[in-house]
Order: C-alpha cells, then sequence, then structure tokens
C-alpha cells in the first residue's frame, strides 16, 4: 500500500523592489508591477535621486526597474562587474572621482530598512510551511545593503527564504521569462 503524502504547500515570493510575484501554475510565476517596494517607496524616484546627488544625472535618467539600461542592465544581467559598471558610469557623467562606494550607496538608497514585523511574518510562513522565495534583479553591490536589512531580527536573509534567485547569478532579467524557468 503506498502512504498518502500530505499536499505541498504553496510558495511565496518576495519581492525586494515592486514586483510581487504570484503562482500561474507548473511552478512558474507572473510578476505584477507596482514600482514601489516593499518599504512602500518608489524606488526609481530614489535611486535618481541618490545619482543625481553624486551629480550623475545621465546615470540617473537610465534608472528603469523593469527594463534596467545600458551598464545597469549589464550588470544586473552579471554581464560586467561592479567596478566596470562604475567605470563606466563615471565616464558617461565625467565624474572620475565618484567612488564604487559612493555608487554602491546610491544603488542602496532605496532600502531603508525592513520592518521586523514584516521579518517576522515571512519567518511565520517558513514555519507553516510555506516556501518562500526571492526573484529579484540586483547587482552584487546592493545585495551586501539588502542582506543587512534582513538581519534587523538576528537572523540571515537566507534564514527567511528556501532560496534566493538573483539576477546577476542567472545571468538573466525580469520580466524575461527564462528567468522564471532557472
Amino acid at each position: 500500500s503506498q502512504k498518502a503524502q500530505a499536499p505541498a504547500k504553496a510558495g511565496a515570493c518576495v519581492c525586494l523592489s515592486g514586483d510581487c510575484c504570484r503562482s500561474v501554475g507548473d511552478g512558474v510565476l507572473a510578476v505584477e508591477r507596482s514600482g514601489t517596494s516593499a518599504l512602500g517607496v518608489r524606488r526609481p524616484v530614489l535611486y535618481a535621486a541618490a545619482f543625481r546627488a553624486l551629480g550623475m544625472p545621465r546615470v540617473a535618467d537610465l534608472i528603469n526597474p523593469y527594463y534596467p539600461a545600458e551598464m545597469i542592465g549589464r550588470l544586473e544581467r552579471g554581464d560586467i562587474s561592479f567596478r566596470e559598471a562604475c567605470d563606466e558610469m563615471r565616464r558617461l557623467d565625467g565624474r572620475p572621482e565618484v567612488t564604487d562606494s559612493e555608487i554602491a550607496a546610491a544603488y542602496s538608497a532605496f532600502l531603508v530598512g525592513i520592518p521586523v514585523a514584516k521579518l517576522r511574518q515571512i519567518m511565520r510562513l517558513r514555519e507553516a510551511g510555506v516556501r518562500t522565495y526571492v526573484l529579484s534583479n540586483n547587482n552584487p553591490a546592493a545585495m551586501v545593503a539588502i542582506r543587512g536589512a534582513f538581519t534587523a531580527d538576528g537572523h540571515t536573509m537566507d534564514d527567511y527564504f528556501d532560496k534566493i534567485y538573483l539576477s546577476y547569478e542567472l545571468h538573466e532579467l525580469k520580466p524575461s521569462e527564462a528567468i522564471f524557468r532557472k
């Protein structure tokens, strides 16, 4: 006789950028766009302001969370390193004195913290057997700040999720269907 198995719990995808994922069947997720981060802040506005504050208005004009342009897209797809992207940004705006660290801080401008209540909700989902995932168009420098934001309740980002899928590691960008199939 065959032992009955409990049905698998649904998965939850937590979005860092304002894209909300939902299951559309066969393990494939669809993305719904709100343009607002998990923190309720309009991400493109904060990014652009941070780059303008560095005197990099041309880079600011490239900011598009859904279709990253030029060196930003290549960085988030993992085609170039963070250092290479920074060099291209400095050349584009003629600002050789802007440091990689300043550019990394501008990338992280949208992340002002994650409320502990939200972190605890994710943990409760996991404890209830719900699989949790992150799928993010991002880059290594911004992920340092993002991972740091997840430590507010004494855990690491990896403690909250079964798997973290990052565009620069998968060499694909949302909303490409290919990234959802990897």
